[in-house]
């Protein structure tokens, strides 16, 4: 079993990264050098299908993990090929984006990182200009171009992320996994997109194909849960007779 695990950026990845590292050992195989969204969105799609093309000729073992920032596709001939397990999480759209703005100067203020590494530093950029940019639009959406929620093998929500980590380490590997915490980002108190109602829905409006993603992990959740809870009653309900 091959395992594909899609880091969203502002997903909790770093967390559910060191419990995977706890899994895998030396088999978790990180994947981050490809930053697809600093690519215009026809050179991204374009070369991430043609590295899937080529990706059944990787010498991969089986009971290995894949982890880090790329898009799905790139691995889409040995996920149809191979027998694989894709796993992502996903967040609140706008919570993420919240997220991603404050980390973009925080990382930059701590690693020192001199001029032209960063647009969006370097032109001083505010949380609106980012939160309506039209290349950031949608952001986990263009992340995952070419390759359907659904045909993800768990979809897991940050929200929840104790709770579903709880349920995918003993689902998938028969144990409890260490819920390490992600430092939060204290900047985001107080934030107009997630204080006021009327910024928070233009933003919506326009990430709407992100919403409607998270709404379907919202579903996915739901009906995993609902799942689960009947397999426990019935399996109650056999103990008893």
């Amino acid at each position: 079993m091959l395992w594909l695990m899609v880091h969203i950026p502002k997903t909790a990845g770093t967390s559910f990264r060191k419990s995977m590292r706890e899994i895998f050992g030396e088999s978790l195989i990180l994947d981050y050098g490809d930053k697809p969204l600093k690519f215009n969105r026809w050179k991204r799609n374009w070369r991430t299908w043609l590295q899937g093309r080529k990706s059944n000729e990787l010498a991969i073992n089986d009971n290995a993990c894949i982890f880090g920032h790329y898009m799905p596709l790139k691995y889409s001939q040995l996920f149809r090929t191979r027998e694989c397990m894709l796993v992502t999480w996903m967040r609140d759209p706008i919570e993420r984006m919240v997220s991603n703005y404050y980390f973009i100067f925080e990382h930059h203020r701590l690693r020192n990182f001199v001029p032209g590494q960063s647009h969006i530093v370097d032109e001083k950029w505010t949380l609106e200009q980012f939160m309506f940019s039209p290349s950031y639009r949608n952001y986990s959406s263009q992340f995952l171009w070419g390759v359907p929620l659904k045909r993800f093998d768990f979809v897991g929500l940050v929200e929840h992320y104790e709770e579903d980590l709880t349920y995918f380490g003993e689902k998938y590997f028969g144990r409890s996994l260490s819920a390490h915490q992600e430092k939060q980002n204290s900047k985001r108190s107080g934030c107009p997109f997630l204080d006021d109602p009327r910024l928070r829905e233009s933003a919506e409006r326009f990430h709407a194909r992100d919403m409607r993603l998270y709404r379907y992990a919202l579903e996915l959740r739901a009906k995993r849960i609902g799942e689960a809870s009947y397999s426990k009653e019935s399996q109650g309900s056999r103990s008893a007779a």
